[in-house]
């Protein structure tokens, strides 16, 4: 086995060197003016509705329906303009809606919410009709390709517009499909967690526009709050256009299904278990723990449940108690599942019941919780709702967690990717809150066949993220054989299954590589991911992620000895972060490996703004260095990825997230190694390969410079050649500082950094 190598001091920032542009239509392009007689129907319809009564906002709320999913570059930019706030500023919601060509195919497309001013609806009114007499004086209602290039070359007439007024108002035009009033469907049946559009007024005396009034223990922050199912109905009458989203904040806790082990798998008695010793500490947010455990010295538990007149037993404390039990000990009882990580120390939060809880209070108390314990970098939480995530919002307590790993950049949050219950049946369920965090380490369920769990839930979230991030072994089936076995506070140890117990197996190996090995969370994620995919085609996304985490922490972190492992951690000091300079190891003028990479970021993220809920976008791409057509040095990606270089692809967004990951704080690029005539690569332009990490931004606001992240490479050698000590060589030699991984040394400097020091007096 090969040690990783740490590669320091080769990327290079670089500004971004494409120009905007002008506007430009495909070859077939083809409008006719009576698209701009429905919008003018439409938004007529909308400037009614806001000019002709208060309705107790400042301004007005408005849906632009798109005709596709658009990229950043593809929403309106004439349209609804207000002076002296962008675009960008002026949207408060994003979501798909679900459409159907003429063939009957369905497809997303996109709906925006702006909130404008009511003159500003009434001057875009005046645009459209201005726009529609140009088009029929000056182009006889149809506007082909031809003619767009001829108002850009100033040989065509564009009435009253400039050249590039017309240009963009056409391409405004031509990209959607309705303008509407925003209005909540949803059917509440009880108290809520709800979301409202942000209006830059204080909620509070917002409420008490539309005759509700709140305390503060109820705002969660100014568009978050808690609200009764009275509240909620009083709202959706006077103000059915103010609530952009909205889940129940009663969710119960499954009843646990577990079945008794036979005596033999008794753990160590209490008064010969080991103490702890400066093992690591891994946070567990759970239901309560059991004192009286036998490994209780290992755990340090706090209830926090705010009503202390709760009569809490055993059954308050099983669930938690067996987490906390697989972090310390988990392999004592499922040497299956040994892993070579040894055991933890956990600093467990009771904050559920049997009963339940609420969401509005999780959140609260789960900022309280990591806020007060910052020298704890990971944190499980098996807990999770039985409702369904919804396809166009990340859930409340999804966003507090997602908030969190970007305030606090050195912690990371592992994640049930919760359970279906026995009485669904076949029925395909999306998983449930908050198994829908982006940053957090979402875990699904396997049994030990390695196939999916009888009780898995599924992803994608917000219709097109990827969760779960991976699957782990939780148990699967009526045997205690096909179980996972623990230690709950009972006499006897229990065989359970669940995400619950896949969840922390995950959790274990997470704090291995950044407590013990000392690796950033980005770094250690990507190696996670990266194992997991290894070099198979992803099999099961929804379900799976990218795939099984192998058992064993030296086969994350270590490599075969035809295969070379490197990472990359850096900061997103400019648009592009770039080397041209990594020396991989020719052979008779060839490349002789197959690649892939794995990135891994924690971009903020943005609720309110629906399915665009991440603020960053980091892309990476890896492959052999060629010339361009215009003698540039460019990467040949591994993926032929060529997101961003051709204005074609910009049709094309839907494609780029579902396919490319787009958007996506994970990226994986992995080339297929066939089982027979594996091949090299012929050498292009370049002696060497090259890696770019790649950033854009929804909205230009410096978030970029403090964003880290981590890119895992992993090279195999076509001819099972052990080749990474010339791959060493040739890096020190071109300039890079290369730090060998290696995992018995990284322990005992963690053991000694642990050890007690005792002065004499």
């Amino acid at each position: 086995m090969n040690p990783i190598l740490e590669l320091k001091g080769g990327m290079r920032p670089v500004k971004n060197e494409g120009g905007g542009g002008g506007v430009s239509f495909p070859k077939d392009f083809h409008f006719h003016v009576s698209a701009v007689d429905r919008l003018i129907e439409r938004l007529t319809e909308v400037h009614r509705y806001w000019f002709s009564a208060d309705h107790g906002i400042a301004k007005a709320l408005v849906n632009v329906h798109y005709k596709r999913v658009v990229p950043k570059t593809g929403r309106i930019s004439v349209l609804l303009a207000e002076q002296g706030c962008s675009q960008a500023e002026a949207i408060r919601g994003a979501k798909f809606e679900t459409w159907h060509d003429a063939d009957g195919k369905a497809y997303h497309r996109h709906v925006f919410t702006h909130y404008v001013e009511v003159e500003t609806i009434a001057r875009t009114l005046k645009q459209l009709h201005d726009f529609k007499s140009v088009l029929d004086t000056c182009f006889k209602g149809n506007v082909e390709y031809k003619d767009t290039e001829d108002v850009k070359a100033g040989v065509r007439d564009a009435g009253q517009f400039s050249k590039t007024m017309f240009s963009r108002l056409l391409k405004d035009v031509d990209s959607v499909a309705d303008f509407s009033i925003p209005k909540d469907t949803t059917v509440f049946v009880g108290e809520s967690v709800i979301s409202i559009y942000d209006l830059n007024t204080d909620t509070k005396q917002l409420m008490l526009n539309f005759g509700v009034q709140i305390n503060d223990d109820r705002i969660y922050n100014k568009t978050t709050l808690r609200l009764t199912l009275d509240e909620i109905q009083k709202i959706q009458k006077k103000a059915p256009f103010l609530i952009s989203m909205g889940v129940s904040d009663i969710n119960t806790i499954p009843p646990i299904d577990e079945q008794s082990t036979s005596q033999t798998d008794l753990p160590l008695f209490a008064s010969t278990y080991p103490k702890p010793n400066g093992e690591p500490i891994v946070g567990v947010i759970d239901t309560q723990f059991d004192t009286k455990a036998h490994f209780g010295e290992w755990v340090t538990f706090e209830n926090r449940i705010t009503d202390r007149a709760i009569q809490l037993d055993h059954e308050d404390s099983a669930h938690g108690t067996a987490v906390s039990f697989i972090i310390v000990d988990g392999p004592s009882l499922n040497p299956g599942l040994q892993d070579g990580c040894g055991r933890f120390r956990v600093r467990h939060f009771g904050v559920a019941t049997k009963h339940g809880f609420r969401s509005f209070e999780i959140m609260q108390e789960i900022r309280r919780i990591v806020t007060a314990n910052r020298d704890v970098k990971v944190w499980n939480l098996s807990l999770g709702t039985d409702a369904e995530t919804s396809e166009n919002f990340i859930s409340p307590s999804a966003a507090e967690l997602d908030a969190l790993q970007h305030e606090f950049d050195d912690i990371i949050f592992v994640v049930a990717g919760t359970n279906k219950r026995r009485e669904a049946g076949a029925t395909t369920l999306r998983m449930g809150a908050p198994a829908d965090s982006l940053n957090s380490v979402v875990v699904n369920s396997v049994a030990f066949d390695d196939k999916p769990a009888s009780y898995t839930r599924v992803g994608p979230v917000l219709s097109f993220f990827c969760k779960p991030d991976v699957a782990y072994y939780g148990g699967d089936g009526h045997l205690s054989d096909e179980r996972i076995k623990v230690y709950n506070g009972g006499l006897l140890p229990v065989a359970v299954q669940g995400t619950s117990y896949a969840a922390p197996w995950i959790a274990r190996k997470l704090a291995y590589m950044m407590h013990i090995m000392g690796l950033p969370r980005e770094v250690a994620k990507a190696l996670l991911i990266d194992s997991a995919a290894d070099w198979k085609p992803l099999a099961d996304v929804t379900r799976m992620g990218y795939g099984i985490v192998p058992k064993r922490i030296e086969d994350i972190l270590l490599s075969k000895d035809g295969e070379i492992k490197f990472f990359i951690f850096g900061r997103a000091e400019e648009y592009e972060m770039r080397t041209y300079q990594l020396p991989i190891p020719l052979q008779n003028g060839t490349f002789p490996f197959y690649a892939r990479a794995t990135l891994s970021y924690f971009p903020c993220c943005n609720r309110n703004q629906g399915v665009d809920y991440t603020s960053t976008e980091m892309d990476v791409r890896l492959g052999r260095i060629e010339r361009n057509k215009q003698g540039k040095y460019v990467v040949r990606d591994i993926k032929r990825n060529r997101q961003g270089e051709e204005k074609s692809l910009s049709n094309l967004e839907e494609n780029a997230r579902n396919e490319l990951r787009k958007w996506d704080n994970v990226k994986h690029l992995c080339e297929r190694i066939p089982e027979k005539r594996k091949m090299a690569k012929d050498r292009l332009d370049s002696d060497f390969w090259g890696l770019r990490v790649i950033t854009k931004e929804r909205v230009s606001d410096g978030r970029r410079n403090d964003l880290a992240y981590g890119v895992v490479v992993t090279l195999h050698e076509i001819n099972g050649v052990n080749r990474i000590d010339e791959f060493e060589s040739a890096c020190l030699a071109n300039g890079w500082l290369v730090n060998r991984v290696n995992v018995t040394e990284r322990v005992e400097i963690h053991n000694k950094a642990e050890e007690e020091i005792h002065f004499e007096s």
